[in-house]
């Protein structure tokens, strides 16, 4: 498989967390529903009661176990990466978010929310394409579009989110307009950023993506 220069992909692995942990946090912030996976780990964090940095850390220990044994080759760096400190940047970022807009209208929410999918999308194709690893939640969707190859990785991503946002409603976390959007919307746009923007990038050229 072609790599590309390994410094670049430090690069795009690094910033792409960064990025996808700043969306998440203002998804949180526009509060028309967090995107599916933050969805599953509040409804963990509500029962656990240990903060939601710490939950997403021992919730993404238990997919990494997992991940060893079903999909080790798509860990790496990046993958413990994401599992330490996205869950911090997310609350970070949605701290910053309140900060600045305490009581946010209707309209500073939608650019919230417009700007939060844009932002998680896109880094979520960078780090994909990085190939430094991937969380401990995304290889699920890539594995199984590797293995059974009829049904693409964006509606294979369509499913896993989909079965978040049931586990999450179980929890009692209620999912809002914003969940069910984003369960629809990551995986195409996703694939939609590896192929025109990701990929170019580090490649220099066009790839196909799942």
């Amino acid at each position: 498989m072609e790599k590309g220069n390994i410094y670049k992909r430090i690069l795009m692995m690094l910033i792409g967390n960064v990025i996808l942990g700043t969306g998440a946090g203002m998804l949180r912030a526009a509060d028309f529903g967090v995107d599916p996976y933050q969805c599953f780990v509040l409804g963990i964090d509500k029962a656990l009661k240990l903060g939601y940095g710490t939950t997403f850390v021992i919730v993404n220990a238990v997919f990494l176990v997992l991940m060893l044994v079903l999909a080790r080759k798509m860990l790496n760096v990046g993958t413990l990466v994401n599992m330490f400190f996205l869950g911090y940047i997310i609350d970070f970022s949605y701290s910053v978010c309140m900060g600045i807009t305490p009581s946010p209208s209707v309209i500073v929410r939608v650019v919230y929310f417009i700007v939060s999918i844009l932002l998680i999308t896109f880094s979520s194709a960078v780090i994909y394409t990085a190939d430094m690893g991937v969380s401990t939640y995304d290889w699920i969707a890539l594995k199984t579009a590797e293995v059974q190859k009829k049904v693409s990785f964006k509606w294979c991503r369509v499913g896993t989110d989909l079965v978040c946002v049931i586990i999450g409603l179980i929890f009692s976390i209620i999912p809002g307009i914003g969940t069910i959007v984003t369960a629809f919307l990551l995986g195409p746009l996703v694939s939609f950023f590896r192929t025109y923007c990701s990929e170019p990038f580090l490649y220099g050229r066009n790839k196909e993506t799942q």
